[in-house]
Parts: structure tokens; sequence; C-alpha cells
């Protein structure tokens, strides 16, 4: 990064939303190294010269590539996920937000969640320290001092859940403005010693700020250490030995800051000293003595460094993560968040009488609110257009990183409802990523349904049930004998034709319907049915589609990007394939021309040898030459073209090193069969004479053929291909394996 100082970014996410009008971009691009320009609409951007050429490159582009390099980076170590979870600073507003969100979605990764900085130590701090926890809550801060920003937070930890009670911050303030303080010496007594100024020679200034960074780590565990950079600028050096007194003393208004902070983070959440449990320190720069003293007797409570500070951030990332995914599970701990920016909204009241149209602001959303959480408006009657701004408090003045305060702009027609009275609904939401907008707009209408029903009567009284037929019963055989013997011939030709007559009726009844006797009565006509008609009360719903513009890349752009990305990283990889067989090339001629006088020197003639060597020769010349850069079809080219002189003497040469270890197997194959045969031969008796004779014969005739091809080869020069093939040996050692 030194030597190519130019085409390299620093601190490119700090950039995110940020325009040319903004008061910190002064400040931050003093610790750039490359041309900052103005896009108009699309912000800052950065001119860096890719494939030779300028070429302007958004944050977001940036913050894109480095978001897929670190893809690249896990997808090596075998994971394959496009769901992460980012942590950003707490003082990003929802303009800074909205740029990472769309940088994620040009470099091809979903996002769940873009999660605090702060709440991630919280979460890391108390997922795996719940059981330590009792019922009276822990109070603790969290100072994090890194290399260019400074926050501080106060958080309540139970054993359920954790909450941020009040938060501070400093965006420029870190180790690297502790930094810049020294150089600052530096680079005047420099200047009155030698009559230059650093200031002139970006190189020199990059060489300085690393010898000062690295010495500020020193003084961290010495009394004293040297600033030595050798010819920084005209063949001057710079020596410069600091002590660790004055460098505090160098540092004392940046302390001043720090303490400030702290204070005024302790005053609000309202704790007394005596309250807070511990101070943990995270961030490269809490390792100053100077500023652990400094926070400790501020805030009155002992420090502690029980947490990694290098990665306590990326842990708490990975638990959000992780309780987003199905496949883990986590303990359920509660997160109740900190919003450190109040909201306003302003919208349009009904024109009056005299034509003036006057706005109403009021706060949504309240510092220090928890989020997500939405609400709603209602406007009663409402048949103009509503217009609506989302905006910070103005009470905040400048945001840290000096991005706008307004949020969106809103227009709401509510339509033609149907109805005389409705109500607009306006749904205003700060999501999961602190981001603030309108939601969803609908018109709600009461309204009345008429439904037809049927009324309901008593059910008429039944009439009384049929008196039951009683059976007659049969006559008794004693009656009917008395009356057979009392019957005359006429009385009973009469009595048979009866009986013939109630037997046809009977078969006329069979075919008839068979029909329930209390069915075959006159049935009376239905009652005639009543309706009445009943009112319900309903509510119509419908959603509004309204027009708004809000900060952050359009889906044209966010596209554009990423063609632009994938365009790159196809040519990333072409690159870094020709550089991978330009460097095969220079390995294959290093190869033939260190083995062709060596090991492979007996296996190729005189004639054979010195075109090797003129090929390699050639080719080396070439490849420093004007084959320097060329395509990655050259060197493939070259590469063949060498192995057709250079292939056959290696070819021939691991053909005679195997035949060796070909004919060791084979007599290893032969001893190992002849001690299986004997074995069982003494061990069953089913195996006749032949069988014996038959494998004793099979073995002497490989060895046999394996002395004779030993023979053969000894007398065969190395400069012809051998006479005895390897697929011999595989065959005879494959013969023996199969008996």
């Amino acid at each position: 990064m030194k030597s190519n100082y130019k085409n390299t970014v620093w601190g490119f996410t700090r950039f995110l939303g940020m325009k040319q009008t903004s008061p910190c971009l002064k400040e931050e691009t003093k610790y750039l190294t490359a041309k900052c320009v103005n896009q108009g609409n699309h912000g800052v951007g950065f001119e860096l010269h890719y494939r030779g050429e300028p070429q302007v490159f958004s944050p977001e582009q940036l913050t894109a590539m480095f978001l897929e390099k670190l893809k690249k980076i896990y997808e090596k170590s075998g994971i394959y996920c496009k769901d992460v979870v980012i942590s950003v600073p707490p003082y990003f507003s929802s303009v800074e937000r909205q740029a990472m969100l769309d940088a994620a979605k040009i470099a091809n990764i979903n996002c769940l969640k873009l999660i605090n900085e702060t709440t991630a130590i919280g979460l890391c701090y108390g997922l795996f320290r719940h059981s330590e926890f009792g019922e009276k809550p822990r109070n603790v801060v969290f100072l994090d001092l890194g290399y260019s920003k400074f926050t501080v937070s106060v958080m309540s930890f139970k054993s359920t859940q954790f909450q941020i009670i009040a938060q501070g911050w400093d965006a420029q303030l870190g180790a690297r403005t502790m930094d810049s303080t020294v150089m600052d010496k530096i680079i005047d007594d420099f200047k009155v010693r030698y009559k230059r100024d650093l200031r002139d020679n970006p190189k020199a200034i990059v060489r300085l700020s690393d010898a000062v960074a690295r010495v500020r780590k020193l003084l961290s565990a010495n009394v004293e250490a040297p600033v030595s950079v050798e010819s920084i600028m005209d063949d001057h050096d710079v020596y410069y030995n600091i002590k660790r007194k004055e460098f505090e003393v160098i540092i004392a208004p940046i302390l001043e800051r720090i303490t400030s902070i702290c204070q005024a983070v302790v005053a609000e959440s309202g704790l007394k000293k005596e309250d807070i449990h511990s101070i943990e320190m995270v961030g490269e720069a809490t390792r100053i003595p100077i500023v652990v003293e400094k926070v400790k007797e501020c805030i009155g409570a002992p420090t502690a460094r029980t947490m990694n500070s290098a990665d306590c951030v990326a842990r708490g990332c990975a638990i959000q993560c992780a309780v987003f995914s199905p496949l883990f599970r986590v303990k359920e701990y509660g997160i109740v968040d900190y919003n450190p920016f109040p909201v306003d909204i302003a919208y349009n009241q009904p024109k009056s009488a005299d034509g003036t149209e006057l706005k109403k602001v009021r706060t949504l959303f309240e510092r220090g609110c928890n989020f997500p959480v939405t609400k709603a408006m209602s406007f009663e009657n409402r048949k103009e257009a509503l217009e609506m701004q989302l905006m910070y408090n103005h009470t905040l003045g400048a945001l840290p990183l000096g991005g706008p305060t307004l949020l969106g702009n809103y227009k709401i027609n509510p339509g033609t409802p149907l109805e005389s009275k409705f109500t607009l609904s306006v749904k205003i939401s700060l999501d999961h990523n602190m981001i603030t907008y309108v939601s969803a707009a609908e018109t709600v209408e009461d309204y009345v349904e008429e439904k037809k029903v049927v009324v309901k009567r008593d059910a008429p009284t039944p009439p009384p049930p049929a008196p039951e037929k009683k059976e007659e019963k049969p006559a008794k055989m004693e009656d009917v004998k008395e009356e057979k013997k009392e019957a005359k011939p006429e009385d009973k030709k009469e009595e048979h034709k009866t009986e013939e007559k109630k037997a046809e009726e009977k078969k006329e009844g069979e075919k008839m319907t068979d029909v329930p006797h209390s069915q075959t009565a006159p049935i009376p006509p239905p009652p005639q049915q009543e309706y009445e008609i009943q009112k319900i009360p309903k509510k119509r719903k419908t959603p509004i589609d309204f027009q708004y513009e809000v900060h952050g890349l359009s889906s044209k752009d966010i596209a554009d990007f990423v063609e632009v990305e994938k365009k790159m990283d196809h040519e990333d990889l072409l690159i870094i394939s020709t550089k991978e067989r330009k460097n095969a090339l220079e390995s294959y001629i290093y190869e033939m021309r260190s083995k062709i006088g060596n090991e492979m020197r007996d296996y190729s003639d005189a004639a054979t040898a010195k075109k090797v060597i003129e090929y390699a020769q050639k080719a080396e010349d070439w490849l420093f030459g004007e084959g320097r850069e060329q395509a990655k079809d050259a060197y493939e080219a070259k590469i063949k073209e060498l192995e057709s002189v250079f292939v056959p003497v290696k070819s021939r040469y691991k053909a005679y090193e195997r035949l060796s270890d070909m004919n060791i197997m084979l007599a290893s194959v032969c001893q190992k069969t002849a001690a299986i045969g004997k074995e069982l031969f003494s061990k069953h008796d089913h195996y006749t004479r032949e069988d014996r004779d038959g494998l004793n014969k099979l073995i002497t005739e490989q060895i046999v053929w394996s002395q004779a091809s030993i023979g053969v080869l000894k007398g065969c020069p190395r400069t012809l291909d051998p006479p005895v093939k390897n697929t011999e040996y595989e065959d005879r050692i494959h013969k023996l394996e199969e008996v």
C-alpha cells in the first residue's frame, strides 16, 4: 500500500452517504492519499487508476468490493453463505445505513440486519455471562476507542436481556487523532531543521504515519521510543526520540475530549458512581496507560479487559446471525436497543379560509427509544394530498458525519373513497436497521352491509302419534278343525276362490312402491319462510400507493454497479490466471534446464539435450522480453511448444523409473501368492496335485519373465524407449492377484 498509496483508499466506509458540502469532509480528506472528487447527486467519489485509466468509484462500490473480498476469503474455508449481519457505528444515520445496505446488494450479499457496534459488544458480553447476573441489574460502561472513532455506552444487564441506557461518541476522535498530533510536532521540527515541508510529499506522510503508530504502541509498555524513518525526503532522515510523559502532554487536549464525553454519557444514564460495576475497555487505543487512568478517574469505577478487543464486535454479529438462522439453537437473550437520533415528522395542514397552508411538526421517535417500532397516524376525512417529511430533530444540529438531516419526502393522495366519512392511516417505521421511512398508507372506511337473514320462529307443535293398529290373533287350531268339520262342499269352493283372489291382490301389492303407512296420508303444505334485513357494521381498508423521495441508490444504479462489479471480477480472475500461466512457464523453463543436465542426462542423446536447452533459452528470452505483458493464451502456447521437445525425455525417464518399481512389485506379489498357496494346500485336502503344479508353474513363469525383462532393460540404452512396457507388468500382477 505504501508503494501504491495514490491508488489506495483508507476508511472508505466513513464516506458513505457523504456529500461535497459536508462539514466533516475536510477533516476526513486529511487522512486520504487518493483523490476525492464530487459526483453530484451521488455524493463524493474517489478517482483511482484501474487498468491504467482513471475511473471514479463511489464509497458504496468500494464497500461492495471489500465485502466481496471477505466473501471469497470465507468461501475458501468451505463456508458458502450469503446471509450476514453487518456492524456499523451507532452514530450512522439512516443515510449511511441505507448506503451500507446498497453496498451489500452490489456485492450480492443478503444483509439480515445492520447492528450497532455497541449493541454487538453488549450481546457478546451478556450472552456468555447471563448466569452471573442476579436480580439486581449489572451496569457496565463500555468504552471503545479505536483507530478513528470513540464511543461510550452504558448498559444494564439481566439474566434474560440487556438494555442500552445511554451512549455518546466522537466520530473524529481516535488513535489516528493522537498520531496526527505527534506527526504535526515532528513535521514542524523537520521543517525548522531542513527547510522542507513533509506535507508536500504524500508518500513521506504515509511512511511517517506508520512510524508514529508503531511508536504509540511501543509507548504503552515502554518509557520512551524513537520515531525513525530513513531517507524520508530529499535524502534526509527523521529521528525523533519521544518519551511517554511528552506523549501524554501532546495528547492532553484529546484526553479532555474523552473525559468530557464520558461524563456526559454517565450523567445521561442517571447512575451514580457506586451503581457502575466496571468499565470494559475495547479498542486498540485503550491500551495507552494515560487513557485508562483518565477514564477510571472520571467515571470512578474499576476498568476491566475481559473481552477480546479485536473480535468482540465480530462475535456479537455472529451471535445475532445465529439467532436468525434455523440451523442453530441460541439461548434467547433480549435486546433493548437505543435510538440516538430523535425523528420528527412534518406534514401540511388543510388550507384555511384565507388560502394559507400551514405545516405541523411533531416528534415521532424520541431519543433513547427502542427499535424496531412502528407508529400510525390517522387523518379524519382528509381529501387533500398529504405531504410529509421525515427529518432528524433540529436540536441535534449537524450529524456526526455531516449527513443530511432530511430523511425523505412523501406525497400521499387518499384517492376517491366510496364513503363520505373515512380515515387516512399512515404507518411510519423505525426498522431493525435503524432506518426511518413511511412503511404503509391506507384508507379505512366504515360502512354498513345489509344482509338478508331468515327469521327464526318457534317450531310448530307436532301432531299426536296415530294409534297403533292391533294385530288380530290367529284362531286356535281347535276352532279351525271344528269349522272344517262343519263346512259344506259348496262353502269349500267359495273359500278356495276367495283365497285365489287374495293371492293375486298380494302379488299386485308387491309390485307397488313400498311406502310407509304414515306417508300415505295427505302432507300439509310447509309454512312460508320469513326474512328480515340485518345491518352489519364493517371496515374497508384500501392500500394506497404513494410517491416518495428518499436517500440511497436507485434500482438502476445498483444494477449498473453490479454489472461493473461482475466485469471487474471477471477481469481480476483473468489477470490472476494469466499470472499463474506466466509463472508456470517460468517454472517449466527452469525445470527443463535443471533436469536435462542432471537426473535426465542419460535419457536423451546429445542432439535432443541441445535442442531442449535451446528451446528453454529462447522461451526465457521471450518471457523477459516481448512476452512480459502477454495474454494468457500466449503463455499456454509457449508451454505446449516446450512440452513438444521435453515431454518425450521426461516420459522416458518416468517409464524407466516406473519399470524398476514394477519389477519389485511383481516379485513381491509372486512371493505373497506362493505363501498363500502353500498355506491353503496344507489346510485343505480338496486341492489336487494339478492345482499345486499349475500355481507353481504360473509363479515360475512370472519370475522367469521378470528376470528376462531385467536383462533386456540392462542391455537397452536409456536414450531409447524401454522395450518392456509397464502395462505388461500390470497385466501379470493382475493375473496373479486373480489366482
